[in-house]
């Protein structure tokens, strides 16, 4: 089943924003990583996921974030003009 994304009522996709993260191991065969973000704007309020994720899924997922930060400050530098140092 795809994943949907959530939206609002014009149609904006809902985000958290991330305020911080730990990583782990549980029992040596998976990885733990649990999220902090806020809940509101006023940032009064936190909420938190722990995940458990396969060796393969936190590869699969650092290989993907990387590729997608990576093109976000590619496209960054080439609005402002500015080349990486």
């Amino acid at each position: 089943m795809p994943i949907i994304l959530k939206t609002d009522n014009e149609g904006n996709v809902v985000t958290k924003p991330l305020t911080g993260w730990i990583t782990g191991t549980l029992a040596e065969i998976a990885v733990l990583l649990a999220v902090e973000y806020l809940l509101d704007e006023s940032g009064d309020e936190r909420g938190q996921i722990q995940l458990a994720l396969t060796p393969q899924q936190c590869l699969e997922l650092a290989e993907k974030l990387t590729k997608l930060a990576q093109r976000v400050l590619d496209e960054g530098e080439s609005s402002t003009g500015k080349s990486p140092n």
